[in-house]
């Protein structure tokens, strides 16, 4: 009987560390990709500043559907929430991806040389 009570209490311990573990390897897995897009999307403004003069949007805030089409990207937004909103008369913009949990999130604007997750 207490060979199955320490198996059940290792299996627990067990069980507990590799779900934190996994949390932790999702969130890492899930910032490296919302820096990855959000560096995109800056490539992306740079272009669209070029053609039009103003950065996206020129107005409030768009979603991912207004981002790939106005920037002509292909961003899926599965776990993350991206969202581009106005700054400054379309001088500037902040782009943000975060996730459902909203624990974290990663931005990117005119002046960042790469996205940051905070």
């Amino acid at each position: 009987m207490t060979e199955l009570i320490l198996v059940v209490i290792t299996v627990g311990v067990v069980i507990a560390f590799s779900a934190t573990q996994y949390q932790n390897i999702m969130k890492n897995a899930r910032q490296k990709t919302a820096k990855l897009n959000l560096n995109l999307i800056q490539s992306a403004q740079e272009l669209y500043f070029d053609k039009i003069h103003s950065y996206y949007p020129m107005a409030g805030t768009a979603g991912v559907a207004a981002i790939n089409a106005n920037l002509k990207l292909a961003i899926t937004a599965d776990v993350l929430d991206y969202t581009c909103t106005f700054s400054s008369f379309g001088t500037n913009y902040d782009c943000r991806a975060t996730p459902e949990t909203a624990a974290w999130y990663c931005q990117v604007t005119k002046d960042m040389p790469e996205a940051q997750c905070y």
